[in-house]
C-alpha cells in the first residue's frame, strides 16, 4: 500500500473532504478530513504511518501533538499493530481522542473497498 492507494481509501471511509498536508517523512502521510454527520461536522486528523510493524504510545503522542486546536479527533492508519499503551493513552480526558485502523481492521476496509 502506497500513497497513491490511501489518496483513494480515506474517502472511502466516508470523509467528505480531503486536504493532503504536508510530510517530512517519507513513511508518514498526513491527511486533514472532515465528515459531515448532517446536524454535526467533524474535523480529523488523519496520519497513515507506512513501513511500521507496530503503533506505541510515541507514535500516538506524535500524533497528538500535531494536531491544530480546530480538530475533533485523530484517526490513525497503519498496516501494524496498536501497543496496548497506545491505545490505553488515546482517550486522556480532556485530550483529543484518537483512533485506529490497524492491521486486521485495514485487511477488512482494504477488501470492502476493492469490491
Amino acid at each position: 500500500m502506497d500513497e497513491r492507494f490511501f489518496e483513494k481509501f480515506i474517502p472511502h471511509l466516508g470523509f467528505s473532504y480531503i486536504s493532503k498536508q504536508q510530510s517530512n517523512n517519507s513513511n508518514v502521510l498526513k491527511f486533514v478530513g472532515g465528515l459531515d454527520l448532517g446536524v454535526l461536522y467533524q474535523q480529523f486528523y488523519i496520519v497513515v504511518f507506512l513501513n511500521q510493524e507496530k503503533i506505541t504510545l510515541e507514535e500516538m503522542l506524535f500524533v497528538r501533538n500535531e494536531m491544530s486546536k480546530n480538530i475533533d479527533k485523530g484517526l490513525i492508519i497503519a498496516n501494524a499493530i496498536i501497543t496496548r499503551e497506545a491505545k490505553k493513552n488515546s482517550r486522556k480526558k480532556n485530550e483529543v481522542p484518537i483512533d485506529f485502523i490497524d492491521y486486521n481492521e485495514l485487511k477488512k476496509r482494504t477488501n470492502e473497498f476493492e469490491h
